[in-house]
């Protein structure tokens, strides 16, 4: 056994009547605050299945909420039971790593926009990867529109904060890892259903526009892209990244 790691742990909030609809179900809610004399009949549903599930209820005031106005809260907040898990330190992902076996990472290169990250880690849930591995700049926070894009995926994922991205995929070479990034740019780049994919395995995707920073380009094996059927530029990077999720986990099993 390798040493154990040590995800930074944060209490953690969620909004949407759909999303905490879903962490009910899964009874991890630690706390619903609502706001007062509610008339939506779907939170009035939502407060039956809280006096069911003997979860702590409480009626607020409009300032309560005000800290969180750059959400749709829709006059609902939740405290959750799980926190989000967060590495800060490459041994400590070394150390989550090591005992598993073929390893799936997914890197994400400048993903700035909460809505996409929410969106991207549903998929990677849902198709088991085990990391997501990201840049602490410029990257999108996680936060509770993450949270509530992903129906509360990403409360489940494991997430590693970096300060470089370029030196954590030298450090997942030096590992043996297998290196695979999305680019439908470039001649050598090759169609998703030809490769062979290997195994450990990191899958890096680009921001939108932009795509992979020039700088990571040196350590990839592959360049793989998205065959279409039009000559239309490109797919969102949430939608690529379930497309390309769906084949490498389908080639997997």
């Amino acid at each position: 056994m390798g040493k154990k790691s040590h995800p930074h742990h944060k209490e953690t909030f969620l909004f949407g009547i759909n999303a905490i609809t879903e962490a009910l179900r899964k009874n991890n809610v630690a706390s619903i605050h609502v706001l007062e004399n509610p008339s939506n009949p779907r939170i009035l549903s939502i407060l039956e299945t809280v006096k069911e599930k003997n979860v702590s209820l409480s009626f607020e005031k409009k300032d309560f909420f005000r800290p969180f106005e750059k959400e749709t809260h829709q006059g609902l907040l939740a405290r959750l039971k799980k926190t989000l898990s967060i590495f800060e330190n490459f041994e400590d992902i070394e150390a989550f790593l090591r005992d598993k076996k073929e390893i799936k990472i997914l890197a994400l290169d400048k993903i700035s926009d909460p809505h996409n990250l929410g969106a991207i880690s549903r998929s990677a849930y849902f198709f088991g990867i085990d990391l997501i591995l990201m840049e602490k700049k410029d990257s999108a926070p996680l936060n509770a529109t993450v949270h509530k894009v992903s129906s509360g995926a990403s409360l489940l994922m494991h997430y590693a904060l970096v300060g470089s991205l370029r030196l954590s995929l030298k450090r997942l070479r030096e590992m043996n890892f297998h290196i695979y990034f999305a680019d439908s740019g470039h001649i050598d780049s090759q169609s998703i259903h030809q490769v062979q994919f290997k195994n450990p395995l990191c899958l890096v995707l680009g921001s939108e526009g932009k795509g992979i920073r020039k700088n990571l380009i040196s350590i990839e094996d592959q360049k793989i892209y998205i065959h279409g059927k039009t000559n239309f530029d490109s797919l969102n990077v949430s939608v690529a990244a379930g497309i390309i999720l769906h084949t490498l986990n389908s080639k997997n099993t």
